[in-house]
C-alpha cells in the first residue's frame, strides 16, 4: 500500500525525538493513523509494510536512520532480516530508505519503503494544496512549543498533522491514477515519453560512452540570468529604485523550444578544427558543439552572454565583458552564434567538436497531449500537466556519475554521511539538454536584446522592462506558446544581483473574451531573494533591502543524536 507520511519533532537539541506521527493511505483521507512516538510509527510500518511518502525525506528520513542504525539494523544492498539501505545521491539528496524488518524462504518478505513526495510534488505544502485546488489547506501550530515525551495531540495539532498528510495523499493520487508512479516527475516524464515514441527512442537517443558525455556535457548550461549594471542597486548606487515597469514571461518557454526547434539525435559525429558551415557534412549534420581557444570583448551595446565555469580568475556566475588571456570554450552553434553576435572573437584555435543530424517535432504528440490537459482542466490534473511538461528536458542530461552517501553513526551519536564506492550508471542523451537549454537562453538573450533600451532584468523565462508601454521587437501574446505573455505591471524596483530583487506590483493582466486587459490589483511587494525563506520576506521593505540586510529567523538543519533540528538564526543578504 501507498501511504503519505509526516512527522512532528522536537527543536531541543538535547531532546531530539519525534513527537507526533501521522499516516494516510494515498487517495485515501479519511483514514489516518496517528501516534506519539517513533517506536510506535516503526511498528506500524512493520505491521502494515508498503511505501511511506515523506515531504522532505532528508528531514524526516533521519530520525528513521537514526532509529534503524540504534535498533541492530545493518546496512546491505541485498534484502536479508534486520537490514536497510539507501538511496542518497552524492550531493546529499535523499530519495528511498528501505528497512526489511523480515525475509524468510517461501514467506512474504515484511519491508517499508520511505520515499520523497518532494520530489514528485516539488513546492511546499501549502502549495501543493493551492496548486491542487484541494478542499483543505495547511495549518498553522507553534513549533516551538514544549511537548513531553508521550504528550497527547491536541485537537488543533491533529487537525494540523492531518490535513498535512491528506494533501499530500490526494496530490499523489492525482499522479497514481495517471500512471505517474516513478520515483521522481522526471523519470515520470521520461517513462511516458519513451512509452509513447517505442522503438524509436533507441535510435534517437542511442547511449553514449561516459567520456564522450563527459566532454559535450561541458556545453551544457542553465538559464539566462542577468541584470543590466545600469539599473542595479549596488556599492555606490545601493540605494538605487527605478519607477514603473512592466514584465514579461515565456509561456512555457523549455516546452516551446522542444516543440518548435531542431533538436539533435543520433550519434554525434566528431570533426576536427573548425565546423564547416559549407562542407560535404553540413546538410547531413546541420547542428554542432564546438571547442575554441579565444579572448573576447563585448561590443557597444550588447547583453553579455558568457560564464567561465571551474575558473579562478573568474567567479562562476559573473557574465563576462571581456576576457584577455586565452580560454576553452565549449559552445553548440546556438550559444556561439550569439556570442559571435554580442562579442569582439579573436579565436587562437578551433578545437574541434561533434556535429549531430537534427530532428523537428520530436516532442510535439507529447507536448500536445500535456498543453490539451494543461490548457482544459483546472486543480490537480492542470497542476500534473504543468509538471509532466517542465520534467523532460532536464532528464535527459542526467549526470551518469550516481556515486552515493552512506549513514553512519557519529561519536556524538548523531547521524553523518560518507561517500560511496564510485558508481556510474549510462547516460541518457546530454546532448539533448544541451540544445534544449541553448535555444532557451537563446530566446531570453534576442529577445532581451532586441529591447535593450529598456531592459533590466532577465530570469531564464521572464523580462523585466522599463515602463508600461507595450514593448516592440517581442512577440506578445497571453497564452501561444513560446510567445512573451504580458505577466504584470510595477511602480518601482529595486535589483541587486541574479535572483535577489523586489518589485511593486500594481497590475496584471488578463485575457477577457481573447482580448488582454490590464486589472487593478491590491499593491504587495514582490520580494525574490534566493535563500530567503517565504516567511521572513515580510520584515523587507525598499530602504532596507540591499547588500548586508540581515533578519533573523532562518532555520537550518542541526544534526544531533535522534534526527535533525531546525535552529533559526540570521539570513545575510552578500
Amino acid at each position: 500500500m501507498e501511504w503519505a507520511a509526516d512527522f512532528e519533532t522536537t527543536t531541543d537539541p538535547a531532546d531530539c525525538r519525534v513527537w507526533a506521527w501521522c499516516a494516510c493511505p494515498v487517495g485515501k483521507p479519511e483514514e489516518t493513523v496517528t501516534g506519539n512516538t517513533l517506536d510506535s510509527f516503526m511498528e506500524f510500518t512493520a505491521e502494515n509494510p508498503g511505501t511511506f511518502w515523506f515531504h522532505n525525506l532528508a528531514f524526516d528520513g533521519e530520525f528513521i536512520l537514526h532509529w534503524l542504525m540504534t535498533h541492530g539494523y545493518e546496512y546491505s544492498d541485498k534484502a536479508r532480516t534486520g537490514t536497510y539501505s539507501t538511496l542518497i545521491s552524492g550531493m546529499g539528496k535523499f530519495y528511498q530508505i528501505k528497512a526489511t524488518y523480515e525475509k524468510k524462504p517461501r514467506k512474504k518478505v515484511k519491508q517499508a519503503v520511505f520515499k520523497d513526495s518532494l520530489k514528485k510534488l516539488p513546492m511546499p505544502v501549502a502549495a501543493v494544496a493551492k496548486a491542487f485546488k484541494l478542499p483543505i489547506s495547511k495549518l498553522e501550530i507553534d513549533y516551538t512549543a514544549y511537548r513531553a515525551p508521550g504528550h497527547l495531540l491536541t485537537p488543533e495539532e491533529d487537525a494540523y498533522i492531518k490535513n498535512d498528510v491528506r494533501i499530500v495523499s490526494m496530490a499523489l493520487d492525482h499522479q497514481f491514477r495517471e500512471g505517474l508512479t516513478n520515483l521522481t516527475m522526471g523519470s515520470d516524464a521520461l517513462h511516458w515519453y519513451k512509452d509513447l515514441i517505442g522503438p524509436a527512442w533507441k535510435s534517437y537517443f542511442p547511449v553514449l560512452d561516459i567520456a564522450l558525455d563527459a566532454d559535450i556535457r561541458k556545453a551544457y548550461k542553465g538559464g539566462y540570468t542577468y541584470v543590466n549594471p545600469k539599473f542595479q542597486s549596488t556599492g555606490v548606487n545601493e540605494s538605487m529604485e527605478v519607477g514603473w515597469g512592466s514584465v514579461y514571461d515565456v509561456n512555457s518557454l523549455y516546452p516551446s523550444v522542444m516543440y518548435y526547434r531542431p533538436l539533435p539525435v543520433g550519434n554525434p559525429v566528431p570533426f576536427a578544427g573548425r565546423y564547416r558551415g559549407d562542407g560535404p557534412d553540413a546538410a547531413r549534420y546541420p547542428l554542432y558543439i564546438q571547442r575554441l581557444t579565444c579572448t573576447f570583448r563585448l561590443r557597444p551595446d550588447h547583453l553579455p552572454t558568457v560564464q567561465l565555469k571551474n575558473n579562478p580568475r573568474f567567479h562562476e556566475t559573473e557574465y563576462l565583458t571581456e576576457c584577455t588571456e586565452p580560454v576553452q570554450l565549449h559552445m553548440t552553434n546556438v550559444d556561439l552564434g550569439i556570442f559571435m553576435d554580442h562579442y569582439d572573437v579573436e579565436v587562437r584555435t578551433w578545437d574541434g567538436g561533434y556535429m549531430f543530424r537534427q530532428e523537428k517535432g520530436l516532442f510535439k504528440s507529447y507536448i500536445d497531449h500535456w498543453m490539451h490537459i494543461k490548457e482544459t482542466t483546472t486543480g490537480g490534473m492542470r497542476q500534473l500537466a504543468k509538471l509532466m511538461l517542465n520534467s523532460l528536458y532536464g532528464k535527459f542530461a542526467t549526470n551518469p556519475d550516481v556515486t552515493p552517501k552512506l549513514a553512519y553513526l557519529k561519536p556524538d551519536g548523531s547521524v553523518g554521511y560518507r561517500m560511496g564506492e564510485h558508481e556510474e550508471r549510462d547516460p541518457v542523451y546530454t546532448p539533448l539538454g544541451c540544445f534544449v537549454t541553448a535555444w532557451a537562453r537563446y530566446k531570453t538573450i534576442t529577445s532581451a536584446q532586441a529591447v535593450f533600451d529598456r531592459f533590466m532584468y532577465a530570469d531564464t523565462d521572464s523580462l523585466h522592462v522599463l515602463g508600461c508601454e507595450p514593448v516592440k521587437g517581442i512577440e506578445v501574446h497571453p497564452t501561444k506558446l513560446g510567445m512573451w505573455k504580458h505577466e504584470s505591471d510595477f511602480c518601482k524596483a529595486k535589483y541587486l544581483r541574479a535572483k535577489t530583487y523586489m518589485e511593486r506590483i500594481v497590475r496584471v493582466g488578463e485575457t477577457v473574451d481573447g482580448v488582454y486587459k490590464m486589472v487593478p490589483v491590491p499593491i504587495h511587494d514582490d520580494v525574490k531573494c534566493a535563500g530567503m525563506p517565504h516567511d521572513l520576506k515580510k520584515y523587507v521593505s525598499f530602504a532596507s533591502f540591499k547588500k548586508g540586510f540581515t533578519v533573523y529567523g532562518k532555520l537550518r538543519p542541526v544534526h544531533v543524536p535522534g534526527g535533525i533540528v531546525l535552529k533559526p538564526g540570521p539570513f545575510t543578504i552578500l
